[in-house]
């Protein structure tokens, strides 16, 4: 028999706080996200490919670098950097799952080097093997040679998704060859939904609360909200719960 009243919660404050925190910004852990492994000596770079050890793999011209006092005057986090040329892509499958109804912020710092400054640089996120989404840098959207700068793709999913790991992508895309873009300082964070607000208008109210038992009552697949695949009495605690909690 399914419960029908929001307010039957015998439930400890542990789970609030963990409803509350997934309401919230965090961040998704990325492996080293500064290249700072395997260590190099100044001025040295692996060549044409990164490391086995490093935890990024790569796709045509695009290696670690150790830059100082080469090239840049310091990496933008620690000592090391990664570099491409023309074409090259360097990427790292993650230990995170891709969500539904999620915003992800992936922020990275480029620069070019000045003998021989990419013209663009691009950045992606995927899951599964499945671009969900990419940006490309040009012009004033890319700092001057030699001084690093930040770029940002924000990418939200939809109520599908097909639950495959997370990637993130740093490649360059430049329109003559001998082109160089470096990259650091990796970061990717998710922002999800407020759980409260079950129809997604921007507010948590008793409206979401006669959606969701609605929902719940036909046994819609919105109803999930824990994510588990099954429809029951511990979608309506949770929901029960962040209803309390609020937006």
């Amino acid at each position: 028999m399914r419960c029908a009243h929001a307010k039957l919660l015998l439930a400890s404050w542990t789970v609030g706080l963990c409803l509350a925190q997934r309401a919230s910004g965090e961040s998704i852990p990325i492996r080293n996200p500064s290249f700072e492994y395997p260590v190099l000596s100044a001025c040295q770079y692996t060549y044409p490919s990164m490391p086995a050890d490093s935890d990024w793999t790569s796709q045509s011209l695009a290696g670690l670098f150790n830059p100082s006092p080469c090239y840049l005057t310091s990496a933008a986090s620690g000592n090391q950097v990664i570099w491409c040329n023309d074409q090259g892509r360097v990427k790292q499958a993650l230990t995170t799952h891709v969500e539904p109804n999620a915003t992800y912020t992936l922020r990275v710092m480029v620069a070019r080097r000045d003998c021989c400054a990419a013209d663009r640089a691009g950045i992606a996120l995927f899951a599964g093997g499945v671009e969900i989404a990419s940006a490309l840098f040009s012009g004033p959207q890319l700092p001057e040679p030699n001084v690093w700068g930040p770029v940002t793709l924000v990418a939200t999913t939809g109520p599908e998704v097909n639950g495959g790991l997370l990637e993130v992508h740093l490649f360059a895309a430049v329109l003559a060859r001998g082109k160089q873009v470096s990259f650091d300082d990796v970061s990717l964070n998710v922002q999800r939904p407020c759980a409260a607000d079950f129809n997604r208008d921007g507010t948590g109210d008793f409206f979401d609360y006669l959606d969701f038992a609605a929902a719940f009552a036909s046994d819609d697949l919105s109803a999930d909200v824990n994510l588990d695949g099954v429809i029951d009495f511990f979608d309506y605690l949770d929901f029960a719960l962040a209803f309390d909690i609020g937006c």
